[in-house]
């Protein structure tokens, strides 16, 4: 996959229901993101591809 050679992660796939599934990707172990291919439903929405971003903290 690309972005494990450009950053170095490591995936693990995880099932999200019939034909579906997302990427996790790891660094040293970490959960540093996941990627997973856009549904159908927002495909015929015209919502382009895009990236979502979370963040995590410890305290707020």
């Amino acid at each position: 996959m690309f972005y494990n050679a450009l950053f170095g992660w490591e995936d693990e796939a995880n099932e999200m229901g019939p034909g579906m599934s997302y990427q996790m990707q790891k660094l040293k172990g970490l959960e540093v993101a996941a990627l997973y291919q856009q549904g159908d439903e927002e495909k015929q929405q015209g919502v382009p591809p895009h990236w979502k971003v979370y963040f995590t903290v410890v305290d707020i």
